[in-house]
């Protein structure tokens, strides 16, 4: 099936296929916001790829299984973008599909529409 999601998850595990591990550990280069913020008020449709580890929450190994939970202020932004049926939000994660599904819940209930898990 074509989605944005199954073209997320394709680009991404090609991507990790074809760089070397130190060119996918490299430092962040600063995004130029403006143009961001421009670009993405102007799409039609929006796929945003974000790293839990890291990112999010501190990387799995940082964090004992089951206790990371979402700021709340980063809980409100989830959920903020999960209620734009323009956006697909795609959550990459080496954390367990149970911390996962927990995770998810915090942001979207029970019962989310629309979550995958892999």
């Amino acid at each position: 099936k074509f989605t944005s999601q199954a073209w997320a998850q394709a680009f991404v595990s090609q991507l990790a296929d074809s760089q070397p591990a130190s060119a996918l550990s490299a430092p962040a280069v600063p995004l130029p916001l403006g143009e961001v913020a421009s670009a993405y008020r102007s799409a039609s449709r929006r796929l945003l790829v974000l790293g839990v580890g890291g990112m999010l929450l501190p990387a799995a190994s940082e964090a004992a299984e089951g206790e990371a939970h979402l700021p709340p202020q980063q809980v409100a932004a989830l959920r903020a973008l999960l209620l734009d049926e323009t956006t697909t939000v795609l959550l990459v994660s080496g954390r367990t599909r149970a911390d996962m599904n927990r995770l998810i819940s915090d942001v979207t209930g029970p019962s989310p529409h629309g979550a995958a898990a892999k």
